[in-house]
This record gives structure tokens, sequence and C-alpha cells, in this order.
């Protein structure tokens, strides 16, 4: 007998598009972004003769959701400038390094759940505070195209920050009966930017406190299912 996560795939979607973070959301960020880091700040501190103290895994996974050069001030705040602009580039020049290992991957139950609201007809997107190159890496080598109609990024014409790519994922699919699913506070806020219910995923990375704005949580994605089916999460009026 195949194996069955319990989705009642009879069962009329809630919602006709749902928008998602991508980091620490659908995708397994530690596996390649904390050697990556790593070891562009070895490379950094010892071309600079920085004596700094090497953030720790989790310290790094901390700025996973921000723009890079935002996370990177997060977790180093003392850093010089011209220094933090050579740990920028390195960052990227380490983090394509890993990724051509073919280090990214999905987040457990990610395949499924994405598979199953297609297969239900619900829109999907993807707003990400990341560049175009990463995104269209992450949209290739994971497949991600299969399920996704929709993706934006810092790198989008016209778009300034996650807000305004929520707002242009709802103008394309051309509905606002959406959720906003993601692990940060700041997919909070862009999903209340454009009034959406917001669904916090903390199975993750993301820190339990930044979840508190959230209309409900997840641990598990497969579990967004049961949810968007269950009738807690009102559709804003279309």
């Amino acid at each position: 007998m195949p194996f069955s996560y319990g989705f009642k795939m009879e069962t009329t979607p809630a919602f006709t598009a749902v928008i998602f973070d991508l980091d620490g959301t659908l995708v397994a960020t530690d596996q390649f972004w904390i050697p990556a880091a790593r070891a562009a700040t070895r490379r950094v501190f010892a071309e600079r003769g920085i004596t700094l103290e090497q953030p720790s895994g989790n310290e790094w996974m901390r700025l996973v959701g921000y723009p890079m050069r935002v996370g990177l001030r997060i977790v180093l705040p003392d850093l010089d400038d011209d220094s933090m602009d050579a740990l920028h580039i390195a960052c990227i020049e380490e983090e394509e390094k890993e990724l051509r290992k073919g280090r990214a991957a999905l987040l457990p139950g990610c395949r499924e759940m994405l598979q199953h609201l297609k297969e239900q007809g619900v829109q999907l997107g993807i707003a990400s505070n990341c560049g175009k190159d990463y995104l269209v890496h992450m949209m290739e080598a994971l497949g991600l195209q299969e399920w996704i109609e929709e993706a934006r990024c810092l790198d989008t014409p016209g778009i300034r920050d996650k807000s305004e790519m929520v707002a242009d994922l709802l103008l394309h699919f051309g509905t606002q009966s959406a959720v906003m699913v993601g692990d940060r506070a700041g997919d909070m806020v862009a999903g209340r930017a454009s009034d959406l219910p917001c669904i916090a995923y903390t199975g993750a990375f993301g820190d339990p406190i930044e979840a508190m704005d959230a209309d409900a949580e997840i641990e598990h994605l497969v579990d967004l299912v049961p949810l968007l089916e269950s009738g807690r999460l009102v559709a804003p009026r279309v």
C-alpha cells in the first residue's frame, strides 16, 4: 500500500493562492549556508587580520530570511564597513560553491505539500529576500518550477521589499483569497501589508517568538494542507 499523508483530495481548497517564503520555509538552507558562511568568514578574517569571534551555526541561521547584507550586520555588528563589503562578496562566492556541489534540498514534507496544493488547483508563489541568480538556481535545482507558478525576489523590477513581492503576486494571481506562509516575522509583516492570513512555519529554523503575530503555526509542512481545509483561517473578501 502506498504511503499517505492522509490528505483529503476531494476537499475544495479554502484559498485560491498560497505565497511562500523560500529559505527555511521550503528549502533546508542550513545544509549549504552554514559551511559557506564559515568558509567566507575564515577567508576574510584571515586576509584582513580580523580577530572577532566566528559566529556559531545557530547565529548564522538567524540571518536567513533577511537580505544578506542586513543579516550579516545582525550577526557581526562590530565589523567595519569595508570588511563587511568583502564578507558579503565572499559569502556569495562560497554559497555558490556549495550550491554547485548539490547541497541544496527541500525541507521534509515540502514536495508532498506542494504537489497536493497544485493538484487542488491552488496557485503557488514565492516571495524571497534573495537575488535573481539564487532564486533561479533553487527553482531549477530543486524542481520547484513543477509547482510554483510565480516567484519574486529583491532583483524583480519595481520591487523594493517582500511586502511589494506579495502584493505583486496577488496582482498576478488575480485574487485576494490567499495566505502567506513563512518562518520569520518579516514574512508575517509582508502578508499583513496585503491583509492576508499568515501562517508561521516553526519546524526548521524560525524562532517561535517571530511567530507571535501569525494567525496559526505549523511544525510540519504537511500540516499546512489540513490547516487550510479546516476553516480556521478566514479568507479575505475577494
